[in-house]
């Protein structure tokens, strides 16, 4: 057993003590779907990602100035419960163990290069230093196409949160500024369609033959079901405030008086396979108030939640500020499995095989929907991909598959190297209370003698 797999299984709880809580976040009843806010719908599927793909688990080992201690006491198991190992076994079988995630985690890592390895050019990285997903993030490159900006002061996606220029720290705009000035390059130069090494890792065969376009009812889309009320502009999400605990309160964000397009495309369950014809409808909406002729089109890639109209309304957002600058028609499409581009089951029983559920599969999703958007609308146009946090790192992966396609990617706080034991997470969570402007050792030393 390696020392990470010991660590990992040394923070785990039993079995015993999380079966309950298990059946209850992660079944697909209709009491489930109804008694949790919109925001956590994907929490399902996040976790199988996490489980075959990524890691990612928040644990507490962070040594001896770790201020959480060693070990999970049962009154955390709500927050940090699914980022243990034995809970991808629970959830989807025994064969999801440590040795299947540590193999997942790596053949990750080579897939995409990780954050030294990225092999993509044309991006911008930016990354708050008050971020734990920092640690996951590419902060330093010698590549000069390839611009990393870490913001001071910063948390998660403090760029790309939809608050009006001016508003911001002058980090905030300094990030900002690198990004505009660098889509001006991607726009006025020919398209750079070479990544920086050679392909390290094989990719499997894409398909060559699409199924046709099918029409999709309304009435059975998982949004129109009776989600509680929730806040489309929450400060807080899994606990990352865009800015820290101390900022003032944002004015709310002006919405477009022109609407966006709801629309979706039909996608393949499997992108890999020719022989199999099952296909899915996959969300996208549009909005082209902006569009001039002859300018660039801006891709929004949705991420573990479900996407809303506010991705192409929001007018603050940064990159609808940028649409209006420079002329761009705006497209947001939203991850499969999540929100309404559910594969394969019913309204009232959605997702029910998470096999097709993927990073990879959704970077060929973006691949033909660009595809199909160049031949529909005859577009010779550039097209730049915009994501934050995982979507982010969506973004930035699509220059390294696909940079015969996209002219260019900017990816706020992008995760990029896939990893077991990220303890790192709660180190850097403590340092933020110890950092707290009211009493701060107080503060870190109430939270320490926590039992």
């Amino acid at each position: 057993m390696s020392v990470s797999t010991a660590i990992i299984l040394q923070n785990s709880v039993t079995p015993t003590m999380t079966l309950t809580l298990t059946q209850l976040i992660f079944s697909k009843t209709k009491n489930f779907w109804n008694s949790i806010k919109l925001s956590l719908a994907g929490q399902r599927q996040w976790f199988w990602q996490s489980c075959t793909e990524f890691g990612m688990f928040e644990t507490t080992n962070g040594g001896p100035g770790n201020i959480f201690g060693m070990g999970v006491p049962l009154r955390l198991i709500m927050a940090l419960f699914f980022y243990f190992i034995n809970m991808c076994t629970e959830v989807f079988g025994p064969k999801y163990n440590i040795d299947f995630i540590a193999k997942a985690v790596r053949e990750t890592n080579i897939r995409y290069g990780g954050a030294d390895g990225y092999r993509g050019t044309n991006v911008v990285i930016t990354n708050g230093n008050n971020d734990p997903w920092t640690r996951l993030g590419k902060t330093t490159s010698y590549e000069e196409s390839v611009v990393c900006f870490q913001i001071t002061g910063a948390a998660h996606c403090a760029d790309f949160a939809g608050r009006p220029p001016g508003f911001e720290i002058p980090e905030v705009e300094d990030a900002r500024r690198i990004i505009v000035e660098n889509i001006e390059m991607w726009l006025q130069r020919p398209n750079n369609k070479l990544a920086n090494l050679e392909q390290t890792w094989e990719m499997p065969r894409a398909r060559t033959v699409y199924p046709k376009s099918k029409p999709i009812k309304a009435a059975a889309l998982p949004s129109h079901k009776a989600y509680p009320d929730w806040s489309r502009y929450k400060r807080m999400h899994l606990g990352r405030p865009p800015m820290g605990f101390v900022r003032p309160k944002p004015p709310k964000i002006k919405q477009m008086t022109q609407k966006a397009e709801r629309n979706f495309i039909t996608q393949p369950m499997n992108h890999f396979n020719d022989d199999d014809m099952r296909v899915f409808q996959q969300k996208y909406y549009i909005n082209s108030a902006y569009a001039k002729t002859g300018g660039p089109i801006f891709l929004v890639i949705g991420g573990e939640t479900p996407m809303s109209s506010a991705w192409v309304e929001g007018q603050d957002m940064f990159h609808m500020v940028l649409a209006q600058k420079f002329g761009a028609t705006v497209f947001a499409l939203e991850h499969r499995y999540y929100g309404d581009s559910i594969v394969g089951g019913t309204v009232e029983d959605p997702n029910p095989d998470l096999k097709y559920l993927s990073s990879l599969q959704m970077l060929h999703d973006v691949a033909h929907f660009i595809r199909t958007k160049n031949a529909e609308m005859v577009n010779t146009s550039p097209w730049i991909t915009f994501g934050g946090s995982y979507g982010g790192s969506l973004s930035i992966w699509t220059r390294v598959l696909f940079p015969d396609l996209v002219a260019g990617a900017v990816g706020s706080s992008p995760p990029l190297e896939a990893k077991l034991d990220l303890y790192e997470f709660m180190q850097l969570v403590g340092k933020s209370l110890g950092t707290y402007k009211d009493q701060p050792r107080f503060c870190k030393h109430l939270v320490s003698k926590v039992p």
